[in-house]
């Protein structure tokens, strides 16, 4: 090179640029799938994804790696600081050679612009990029002080992981003026706590920097071999199908519906609600746990609508009044139903009122349940039946559930996903009821469903025994 003249290398620089362009024009252009791509378009710190067998997560972890590894993501079109150091965390050495490279080799040239370093093992363990960004490779039976001396930027997970590696690893993530982020993806199969510590407090809203997915195998339907899915499902049980398509975590056993309900049909966009077509709002009240609240409506398409979601801790008083304000709106609502436990005296924090009472006093028109209204047998039917998609398409060619969630309502989706039917005491077997104790979203579902809000929009007004002043507190007349 020291004998070449300022045009000759000039001349090699556009010739290897020129080569280095060819051989990515080569590569395959990544087109996300319906499941892959919310979690890339996700801003949040912390994502998880459970995903069936075959629904893509391998690719989409490894474009998360090579975007960071890079310093820009063209989903988000957004810059990251590099050099980045990045951990992607496995559960066997074997899917190094076998599945990470291969998937990153088929979208970046590897072989040209990295270097890629075994470290005196049997395995590539390191890859170096050129910008001084690195990706280490981990596994799950390494010795704990390997985890807890590292430092990163980024971590990614591929299947299940045990605690211990989690705490070690975000700990490593304290570098300053260092934007950490973290991508759990997998099919469910062990490791409980994921579940237990993160997915339930951030459907719980316990924390919001955690985004969750789930899609099935079906979302990649397109780039499998034909009859794939097919051919895997007939070697499964239903709880594994749940599972291993579906991606649902296998330790909660005996899901009751989880196998009816699918986000990318049942979670539609949000819309502006229609002047005039009524809604119900439901409560469930708590001693010792967060009040929540719900509305439910319907525009007499056939449909029912699952519109918001409201929890809070606050004494009754306080409580009324964020409803209050929650209720605001153009709304048109004709009930307001609160669980038969808020009408226990003494439950309003004020002597002897009882939490409906309070609410009463704020202006809010509430009735409590009827005994009717719990009706299990009943309410499993009613929920299978508003969750089952249909066969046969309607006028427009589209196969609809009568029940519709809209964008933004995260803990109805859980309570769906992982109700399970109660046990009997002394052995596994299930009863034929569902186990909703702690499924509040759920419980408020059901006296929703039994409001007939689909039936009063479709006759236009409210039926003689809800003819009386609205329950909202603006004193309209339904």
């Amino acid at each position: 090179m020291s004998e070449l003249t300022k045009e000759q290398k000039l001349l090699r620089l556009d010739i290897i640029q020129e080569k280095k362009r060819r051989i990515l024009a080569k590569k395959p252009v990544y087109s996300p799938n319906q499941g892959q791509l919310p979690v890339h378009q996700d801003k949040k710190r912390i994502r998880i994804v459970a995903a069936g067998n075959g629904g893509g997560k391998t690719a989409c972890g490894a474009h998360e790696v090579l975007w960071w590894a890079t310093g820009y993501n063209p989903i988000t079109e957004e810059f990251t600081k590099v050099p980045a150091t990045i951990v992607v965390l496995l559960d066997n050495p074997l899917k190094v050679d076998q599945i990470w490279l291969p998937e990153l080799r088929k979208w970046y040239p590897l072989d040209g612009e990295c270097e890629l370093k075994k470290n005196g093992k049997p395995y590539v363990n390191q890859i170096f990029f050129r910008n001084g960004s690195q990706v280490i490779f981990m596994f799950h039976d390494q010795e704990d002080m390997v985890f807890e001396g590292i430092q990163l930027d980024y971590l990614v997970t591929d299947e299940p992981f045990p605690r211990r590696i989690w705490i070690a690893l975000t700990r490593g993530q304290r570098k300053k003026s260092s934007e950490p982020r973290t991508l759990i993806i997998g099919t469910p199969l062990g490791q409980a706590w994921i579940y237990n510590d993160l997915w339930k407090a951030a459907t719980n809203g316990e924390r919001d920097d955690i985004g969750l997915h789930r899609f099935s195998v079906e979302v990649n339907r397109e780039n499998l071999a034909e009859g794939y899915i097919e051919t895997f499902s007939k070697n499964l049980t239903e709880q594994e199908k749940l599972v291993r398509l579906g991606g649902h975590f296998a330790h909660l056993a005996g899901l009751a519906l989880a196998h009816l309900f699918d986000r990318q049909i049942h979670v539609i966009k949000a819309f502006s609600w229609p002047k005039g077509k009524p809604a119900v709002v439901i409560i469930d009240p708590h001693m010792s746990k967060p009040h929540t609240a719900v509305m439910i409506g319907a525009t007499g398409d056939g449909r029912i609508y699952y519109i918001k979601e409201f929890a809070s801790k606050s004494p009754a008083r306080q409580f009324a009044r964020e409803l209050k304000e929650w209720m605001e709106g153009d709304w048109r609502i004709i009930d307001v139903m609160c669980d038969s436990l808020g009408e226990t005296p003494r439950t309003g924090g004020d002597g002897n009122k009882s939490f409906c009472d309070v609410l009463r006093e704020a202006g809010i028109r509430v009735r409590a349940t009827t005994y009717d209204d719990k009706d299990d047998e009943d309410f499993i039917q009613s929920i299978q039946q508003v969750l089952e998609v249909p066969d046969k398409a309607d006028n427009f060619g589209r196969k609809l559930p009568k029940l519709a969630i809209l964008e933004g309502n995260p803990r109805i989706i859980n309570d769906i996903e992982s109700v399970a039917w109660q046990k009997y005491r002394q052995h596994e077997q299930f009863k034929e009821k569902l186990d909703i104790t702690a499924k509040d979203y759920l419980s408020c579902l059901k006296y929703g469903l039994k409001s007939g809000i689909g039936y009063i929009a479709q006759l236009g007004r409210a039926p003689k025994v809800l003819r009386r002043p609205a329950a909202s507190y603006t004193g309209r007349r339904t």
